[in-house]
C-alpha cells in the first residue's frame, strides 16, 4: 500500500478509535468485538511494519536518527505489548479450565 494512502487509512482508524471505543455503554460481546477489531488493528500495523524492514530501499531512505527514534518507539510500543500480554496471560491461567464447547453449545 502507498505511504500516503496507509498514512490515511491510519488517521481514520486512530480517529474512530478515540471516539467511539470505550467499555461505558457497552456489553461483553461488544467489548468482545472491540477487542478483536483492536487486535486486527495491531495486526495490520505489524504486517506493514514487517514489509518496510523487508524493502531496503525504502529503510536505507531513512537517516540514522530517524531509525534510531523508529528504534526507541518500537520498543516501547513492544514492551507496553509485551506486558499487557503477560499481565492477562496470568490473568487467564487462573481461570479454572473448562470443557471446550462447540458453536451449538455441545462439547
Amino acid at each position: 500500500m502507498e505511504s500516503e494512502k496507509y498514512a490515511d487509512l491510519l488517521r481514520k482508524i486512530i480517529a474512530h478509535l478515540e471516539e467511539d471505543f470505550s467499555p461505558e455503554g457497552k456489553d461483553r460481546l461488544a467489548m468482545m468485538a472491540q477487542l478483536r477489531t483492536l487486535t486486527i488493528n495491531l495486526r495490520v500495523s505489524i504486517d506493514t511494519w514487517i514489509q518496510w524492514f523487508r524493502n531496503l530501499a525504502l529503510m536505507a531512505s531513512f537517516s540514522e536518527d530517524e531509525l534510531a527514534e523508529m528504534l526507541i518507539d518500537l520498543k516501547d510500543a513492544s514492551l507496553f505489548l509485551l506486558h499487557t500480554d503477560m499481565k492477562w496471560t496470568e490473568v487467564a491461567s487462573k481461570v479454572p479450565k473448562r470443557e471446550k464447547v462447540g458453536m451449538a453449545g455441545i462439547a
